[in-house]
């Protein structure tokens, strides 16, 4: 769950949010987080924003950077072409990643096999 609560709901953040969730919802692509609701939730909060997406099971690349600070030459081009493929899906569909960063690179457990996932476009 993505969720845009309290101070950080303002009209404008609340409108690029919508945006990032219609548009994220158009692609499909292993690479690229799915989503699978988009609402807003009544609290006593007030209203809340929130995308519901896949359940991911894994680790960001920057935590995996930060434990052990240097991947394989292998591994490294693996993620990049990982990342790339995914990049391009979102480019010829007219959406640009924002917010390209390790925090942003989820290194998904797929049944023992590595899944490169591009998570919080910025959009």
């Amino acid at each position: 769950m993505k969720v845009l609560a309290g101070s950080f709901a303002t009209p404008s953040a609340r409108a690029r949010f919508a945006v990032e969730a219609e548009a994220l919802g158009r692609l499909q692509h292993p690479g690229i987080a799915q989503i699978f609701a988009a609402d807003v939730l009544q609290s006593p909060h007030g209203s809340q924003p929130y995308l519901a997406m896949e359940l991911l099971a894994g680790t960001d690349l920057a935590r995996v950077m930060g434990k052990s600070g240097r991947l394989t030459p292998e591994r490294t081009l693996g993620i990049l072409d990982a990342i790339a493929g995914a990049l391009a899906v979102a480019h010829a569909a007219s959406i640009v990643h924002r917010d390209i960063k390790a925090s942003n690179v989820f290194l998904a457990d797929d049944g023992g096999r590595e899944r490169v996932v591009l998570i919080d476009f910025g959009i």
